[in-house]
């Protein structure tokens, strides 16, 4: 909703144009019925109970304009933008107060874009309009805009010059910020503050404490900001002194004490200061809570927390949160089901939780009963299940989760869009993945570094470096990650000129010194080139050792080209750097495999064995019907294998009767040819494949059907 004292100024102004306007000429002046009904919606909105209001206001018989803004204004408050935008279009005069409560929500929301129509459709622009504008601009980090509407408007109010001064701090743009406040003379404390909270956000203690000491007038907000600024930057003694200091102190003034012990790792002095505290409310008890969650000290969290007289949605998300941290996903699952309300910051908390710890199935089954509670979903909890489409590659979930976002009337910042692009580029839709880019209302340099990444896994080099000649011309400056992918891209698709061109200019091009993974990238590149000798060269030269990445790009290369001498070089450093690489050993195995050196592989397999090194077997899943399914090679354990094994057995009858030949030279194992084939059959991503193909009812036919 719209701060109060926003809403009312907007009644006043429209309670002053009524009579020269059609306001409410559309209806009688309400009578006490209307008005008592009035009051019920706003009740049943405020306390969230949306289908309540909904049955209310469709029975009136009467309704005023003020029965549309209670309407409205109950939808913006719980997250109903849709229902909002179309009640909106169906009131038959809409007021000030109709279109600034829009026009807010519709900011709020992110939809920058359809606000920015609003603002110009409206007839009547007051002091709300405006500051409406400036804010939701400044907390998109669009500063420039929120200029524009400053300036634009004609009478500017306290709200106006705060937010304006509020838009340059929160952005970074202190000196723009001092600018704007010392072109006048006529700020209050609230305004002081913000400078001074600026300063100390943005680390400029010194000026914070100039600006500090010549406040007219200190209010307890002033006080508490010092102490916190020095506490942040861990000058506890500096903080100590300004809070015996103070004249007067509130809970905050204890608590910032108490978390400034806390953030600089002084839990003991922490809790001295919170034991003396003469009154403590939730959110001191939560800070020393989550004192002791930031270290892991979970036991100690939790008889804080089962002592607490007044606990707070924060002090659960707290404990839920550190449970999940620290990867204890069954506490953290009996706190979330415990709790007496759950707000968004709980949902998406759990669903990080399941995503984080790769629990997918859970992760998409608790996001379900998150719409059948009702819960509205924000952007993190869709970001974090894209997220978990993504690690499992569930196109058809990712993009009905797409298409929700575009109906729940979110627009697509970076937070969300980054997420989308992730997923599409994961699960290989190269072409969905473009147009969600395209689409995205802004981009940081993690959209453009998402797609440059993207195409260069998937081999698309030449459209990786598109995008980067196209990232040039924006005001988005590359750094190191992006280089990593213009590398990669190269390495990827064979560009290797390019590669070493970008490479070898990258600092004085882009301002980029090369690190471990760029090098890693061209000795990649190298090596698929067939270059061992310079890539051999290029680590030798390097201003630090190689590691065990390095020295595993080479030993992929080595099999690739066919140099078992090499090869055996670089498994040994890996060994000798990571003695533990499951992988590495399987790599050169596989390679003494594939020239025939089957005692070789033997003892690589052997020598994993003895020193209890154990390879993670490969899993397929695939989306089936709404479903996650997953298959390990030669698995017996699922439901339905006898239909998806006899499937896959008369597809290769039939496929054997065409002339189909398995490539067993791919098995490297000393083995019969009847067991390689065997194995072949069996993979797992063609029992994934199978189990669609059987429940899509594919019916093979050949030329004797």
């Amino acid at each position: 909703m719209l701060p109060s004292r926003h809403l009312r100024a907007a009644a006043r102004q429209r309670s002053q144009r009524r009579a020269a306007t059609a306001g409410d000429a559309c209806f009688p002046k309400p009578d006490a019925e209307v008005i008592r009904r009035n009051k019920a919606i706003t009740a049943h909105m405020r306390a969230g109970r949306v289908p309540d209001a909904e049955r209310l206001f469709g029975a009136m018989p009467r309704r005023s304009t003020s029965t549309y803004n209670a309407m409205l204004a109950g939808y913006a408050a719980n997250g109903r933008l849709p229902l909002a935008r179309a009640l909106f279009r169906s009131i038959p005069s809409p007021d000030a107060f109709s279109y600034n409560t829009l026009l807010h929500a519709l900011a709020v929301s992110s939809s920058l874009a359809d606000a920015r129509a609003l603002f110009e459709e409206m007839p009547m622009k007051d002091s709300v309009s405006y500051n409406v504008m400036i804010s939701s601009h400044a907390n998109h980090g669009l500063v420039s805009l929120a200029r524009h509407y400053f300036d634009l408007a004609p009478q500017k109010d306290a709200v106006s010059w705060n937010g304006m001064l509020a838009a340059y701090v929160r952005n970074g743009r202190i000196r723009e910020a001092r600018s704007l406040f010392d072109s006048r003379t006529e700020w209050d404390a609230i305004s002081w503050n913000a400078l001074m909270a600026g300063y100390v956000q943005w680390g400029q203690m010194a000026e914070a404490q100039e600006m500090f000491n010549r406040m007219p007038q200190r209010d307890v907000v002033s006080w508490n900001t010092m102490v916190s600024g020095y506490a942040r930057r861990g000058d506890m003694a500096e903080a100590r002194r300004l809070f015996d200091a103070a004249p007067v102190r509130d809970v905050f003034t204890w608590t910032a004490v108490v978390s400034g012990y806390a953030q600089n790792g002084m839990l003991e002095e922490a809790r001295r200061v919170f034991d003396a505290m003469p009154e403590k409310n939730a959110v001191s008890w939560n800070a020393m809570m989550a004192a002791y969650v930031q270290r892991r000290m979970m036991e100690e969290a939790k008889e804080l927390f089962d002592v607490m007289p007044c606990r707070d949605v924060a002090s659960w998300n707290t404990m839920l949160s550190g449970y999940a941290q620290a990867g204890m996903l069954e506490e953290a699952r009996a706190i979330f089901d415990m709790m007496p309300q759950k707000d968004a910051v709980s949902w998406a908390a759990m669903l990080a939780a399941y995503s984080q710890g790769g629990f997918s199935e859970e992760t998409l089954q608790l996001f379900k009963e998150m719409g059948h509670c009702g819960e509205w979903v924000n952007r993190s909890a869709f970001a974090c299940v894209l997220s978990t489409c993504a690690d499992i590659a569930a196109l058809e979930c990712g993009m009905q989760l797409h298409s929700r976002l575009i109906k729940a009337g979110y627009g697509v910042g970076c937070f969300v869009g980054n997420a989308l692009l992730a997923m599409y580029f994961k699960c290989g839709n190269m072409e969905d993945a473009r147009k969600a880019f395209e689409e995205m209302e802004e981009r940081d340099v993690i959209s453009w570094n998402t797609m440059i990444a993207g195409y260069a896994r998937h081999g698309f080099g030449t459209e990786a470096l598109e995008v980067f000649d196209k990232m040039r011309t924006t005001s988005t400056k590359p750094d190191a990650i992006t280089l990593v992918g213009v590398l990669a891209a190269c390495s990827h698709s064979g560009l290797v000129e390019k590669g070493i061109s970008y490479f070898y200019s990258m600092h004085c091009n882009f301002g980029v010194t090369a690190k471990p993974e760029h090098y890693t990238c061209m000795i990649d590149l190298l090596g698929r080139a067939g270059r061992l000798d310079e890539a051999l060269n290029l680590m030798k030269n390097m201003p630090f050792e190689p590691d065990s990445t390095m020295w595993g790009a080479l030993l992929g290369a080595s099999r690739i080209h066919r140099n078992s001498e090499l090869g055996r070089r670089a498994a040994e450093k890996v060994f000798e750097l990571e003695p533990e690489n499951a992988g590495m050993y399987v790599l050169l195995s596989n390679i003494y495999a594939s020239y025939g050196k089957w005692r070789d592989a033997d003892k690589m397999r052997t020598m994993m064995h003895e020193r209890g090194v154990k390879k993670v077997p490969g899993f397929s899943w695939i989306e089936v019907q709404n479903k996650i399914h997953t298959f390990s090679v030669g698995d017996s354990m699922h439901p339905e294998k006898e239909d998806i094994y006899a499937f896959l057995e008369d597809l290769d009858i039939r496929m054997k009767k065409a002339g189909y030949v398995s490539a067993t030279d791919m098995v490297l194992h000393d083995v019969e040819e009847e067991e390689k084939e065997h194995m072949l059959k069996y993979h797992s991503e063609k029992l994934a494949v199978a189990y669609e193909m059987v429940h899509v009812h594919v019916v093979i036919t050949g030329d004797d059907d």
